[in-house]
């Protein structure tokens, strides 16, 4: 009643055997990953002052095919220097996925459409959404999707937490965002197709997302990321309005994973303009999210060493970076920092600028930078990236010029979006793609 194989029998079947740990490889499954481009926590809380409802028609670009998807939901926010709790509770209540086919799957929370958000909720995640509903035959293909749902706070005027973070969803056609008093607004249904409409007051228009993050099982555990930064990071620098304000976000980081929709790769973004490394080091929820991401993408830096000495700054790094390696994370990727200087002719000129004492040669900054050095060397991180492409070739402690007003930067800390495009792409030189 005992079958043996030969190997050669199990190399026709297309298992290659070549080393026990190719039957390791098999065995083990893949497990639930970030799978959209731009995956955020929420940033701030938001309300309107006459509604306690909000309806949301969000698209998410899924960058991979996946056998299965989930949702997952928060009620807590970063600021620049911690984690909040969501002021109140919340509830969802309904939720479904539109697929690019036109089917619209209605979400489930261990079997019932409604779910109550208390207050610091972290990865409440949906039931495990199939292909099948959607009629789609072995996997979700990637490509824009639309998360439609509809919020409730108890009364008027209670905010929930939003994504303010330079998040980019909002730019995108089909889009919706609005407020609504239940006792004279009927919204249609979360299950069909396209925007909202209403019967009664109309909506009052918003602009912030109670974005929750898309996670799936890829169907190949290829490249997943996680990423940290400040406000260079968010892309703060960068115009308010354009074409180029994509699903697939702005940023270095974002800018980076979407790589203008060419094999992109996902992105959980957890970054907060004026944050320090502190924000991660202080605080636990965010380390929810790491089991998602097989890389990380660590920013922070310039407002550490623009406030505090190389000495104060190690230890809190050293301590990051080993809490991602904790939480399973294989790859780290820390670039060099820019530079931050003043100007008193816009950025015209090299020789009009001033370089901020702590990032001049000998102290904070370079001090950093030579550790960045020294941990790639030791193998705490993986890689650096040099963004020296947006420096003077003759003096790298300030800005490249070309003549212009404003070339790279107008306030000499944050690039602005053709900087961003060519930091960007740094970036994604260095990035791991599988």
């Amino acid at each position: 009643g005992i079958l043996f194989f030969t190997k050669g029998f199990i190399m026709a079947l297309g298992l290659h055997i070549g080393h026990p740990q190719n039957f390791k490889r098999y065995q083990t499954a893949i497990p639930l990953r970030v799978a959209e481009v731009q995956g955020r926590i929420p940033s701030q809380v938001r309300s309107y002052v006459s509604g306690r409802g909000k309806v949301e028609r969000i698209p998410v670009f899924i960058t991979a095919a996946q056998s299965d998807l989930a949702l997952s939901y928060v009620n807590w926010y970063t600021s620049s220097t911690a984690e909040v709790d969501g002021p109140v509770p919340y509830t969802i209540v309904a939720a479904a996925l539109e697929c690019p086919n036109g089917e619209v799957i209605p979400l489930y929370f261990s079997g019932g459409r409604t779910r109550a958000m208390a207050s610091g909720d972290n990865d409440i995640q949906c039931d495990r959404i199939n292909p099948s509903q959607a009629g789609y035959s072995g996997s979700f293909p990637s490509g824009t999707y639309w998360i439609k749902h509809n919020l409730q706070v108890s009364a008027n005027g209670l905010a929930m937490p939003t994504v303010d973070e330079t998040t980019t969803n909002d730019n995108v056609t089909g889009a919706q965002c609005g407020w609504y008093d239940p006792t004279n607004t009927t919204p249609s249904s979360t299950d069909t197709a396209g925007q909202f409409t209403v019967t009664g007051t109309a909506l009052q228009p918003g602009v912030y997302f109670t974005k929750p993050i898309v996670l799936g099982t890829p169907a190949v555990d290829g490249a997943s990321y996680i990423g940290f930064g400040d406000s260079i990071a968010t892309g703060f620098g960068e115009a308010s309005s354009g074409a180029h304000r994509s699903i697939g976000g702005v940023g270095l980081l974002q800018r980076a994973a979407y790589n203008g929709g060419t094999n992109p790769v996902p992105l959980i973004n957890i970054s907060h303009t004026s944050a320090q490394v502190t924000l991660a080091t202080n605080y636990t929820k965010w380390q929810s999210y790491l089991k998602y991401a097989r890389y990380a993408m660590d920013e922070y830096g310039t407002n550490d060493v623009t406030s505090n000495s190389f000495a104060t700054i190690q230890p809190r790094f050293d301590t990051f970076w080993s809490l991602l390696r904790a939480g399973g994370i294989q790859k780290i990727l820390r670039p060099k920092l820019i530079v931050r200087t003043t100007s008193t002719d816009s950025w015209i000129s090299v020789g009009n600028q001033t370089t901020l004492s702590s990032w001049q040669s000998g102290n904070a900054k370079y001090q950093f930078e030579s550790y960045i050095d020294t941990k790639v060397g030791d193998g705490t991180l993986n890689a650096t990236v040099d963004l020296g492409t947006l420096k003077d070739t003759g003096n790298t402690d300030v800005w490249k010029t070309n003549g212009a007003t404003n070339y790279y930067t107008s306030d000499g800390i944050h690039p602005n979006t053709t900087a961003s495009i060519l930091a960007a792409a740094a970036y994604r030189a260095q990035m791991w793609l599988t």
